[in-house]
């Protein structure tokens, strides 16, 4: 075989170039104050017509390694969520890339942004694909600090769709593989295809009757998101979640509140029995609800596929959580610091004192945030905290028990 012909290079139609780099409301990256930027990269490479990428697994999300300008490897998440590449500030150093002077990007979370700041990159690598001439964000340190609370020192950057924009892209989560394939050589069954829209894949889900636009997002934790829990039949009311807003690129404002649908949540070929749902400011699909799913994006025709032999997921019929355990707030992380957003009346906080916009500074000695991380969904029956309230500190106990009546 040729040299030629062991390195299919795929071109970039103009068309597509101005569809991923329109700006839009639910995209992660445009240029602050400017007009949109292109994510994609110059020219695409593959060293056959399908290369499965080296790949592993961190709690059921899947990273590729990668070298960037030859440096490296790094691992990188591959989040449908994100329109571009994201990296870490340690990787820019590493890999000695520079930014560019004057050009920084506004990087969007689900409810929040900070501002970063692009670089060039000549080749990124992994396996058989290269990816020549693109840009990627750099990640503030403040939105860094929320990101490697979940994900710890796993996290060097993030490939979103952009990077993926001429080839076929595979997420196989049963067996934990991330593959490309050349368009033209790649083909699936029509009737496992879903139409999406937007730079990231959005899609329209039933919830027993109500129609949501939900994004596919693999760099989720969650199983199934909707902007509003009531409207749905429900296993048992909504309950506000304890404990602080999602890590991840900015800080989540909105608190969750999680439920059961009492009954199917379908999209094409892909049924949701009794899933467990969460509130939160868009409609998602993330990793929970796709463990058993191997996927397929076409960015060309816009079509994700559905390629697993079993698309039906159930859960069985959950009763409410015991109120008896909940402390009953919602709170962000500042620093080694916890600042209280919500206090509910009636539950162990509100019980012990404490009020919403207090700063917890420490938990049984430890610093708030981090004994917080450690110890989510795990607290003890007393708690020892040292809180701040408008500069004066006090020592507030906290039982936790049922709520008062």
């Amino acid at each position: 075989m040729s040299q030629d012909a062991r390195l299919a290079t795929v071109s970039i139609s103009r068309d597509r170039i101005s569809r991923v780099g329109a700006c839009i409301a639910l995209g992660l990256l445009a240029i602050s104050g400017a007009g949109c930027i292109d994510l994609t990269p110059r020219q695409t490479t593959l060293a056959s017509d399908y290369e499965v990428l080296p790949t592993t697994a961190f709690e059921g999300k899947l990273f590729v390694e990668a070298r960037l300008n030859g440096a490296g490897p790094f691992r990188l998440l591959v989040d449908t969520g994100a329109t571009g590449l994201f990296l870490t500030p340690h990787v820019v150093q590493a890999a000695a890339l520079r930014p560019l002077r004057g050009r920084t990007i506004s990087i969007h979370g689900a409810m929040d942004r900070s501002v970063g700041q692009l670089v060039d990159i000549d080749v990124l690598e992994t396996g058989g694909l290269k990816l020549h001439g693109m840009r990627a964000a750099v990640v503030s340190d403040e939105a860094l600090v929320n990101i490697e609370r979940s994900l710890g020192s796993n996290f060097d950057g993030a490939m979103g769709m952009a990077s993926f924009a001429d080839v076929i892209l595979e997420i196989d989560f049963p067996k934990g593989t991330v593959a490309v394939g050349r368009p033209s050589a790649m083909s699936y069954p029509r009737e496992r295809a879903v139409r999406y829209t937007g730079s990231t894949p959005h899609v329209t889900v039933d919830f027993a009757g109500q129609r949501v636009e939900c994004q596919i997002d693999t760099g989720s934790f969650r199983t199934l998101e909707v902007p509003d829990l009531h409207p749905l039949p429900l296993s048992y009311p909504p309950v506000k979640d304890d404990g602080r807003g999602d890590s991840g690129i900015g800080a989540k404002t909105v608190r969750s509140e999680t439920s059961q649908l009492a009954g199917d949540a379908r999209l094409g070929p892909v049924t949701w029995h009794n899933p467990p749902l969460v509130r939160a400011a868009e409609g998602r699909i993330g990793i929970n609800a796709l463990s058993s799913s191997k996927l397929a994006f076409d960015q060309r025709e816009e079509l994700v596929y559905f390629l697993a032999e079993q698309h039906v997921a159930q859960w069985d019929r959950e009763d409410p959580p015991d109120p008896a355990y909940k402390a009953g707030f919602f709170c962000a992380l500042e620093g080694d610091t916890v600042r209280l957003l919500e206090v509910d009346p009636g539950f162990a906080l509100d019980r012990a004192g404490l009020r919403a916009r207090d700063v917890v500074t420490t938990i049984n000695g430890a610093p708030a945030a981090s004994w917080l991380m450690a110890s989510e969904g795990q607290w003890g029956s007393t708690l020892a905290l040292e809180v701040l309230r408008d500069g004066a500190e006090f020592e507030a106990i906290v039982t936790l028990g049922p709520p008062a009546e």
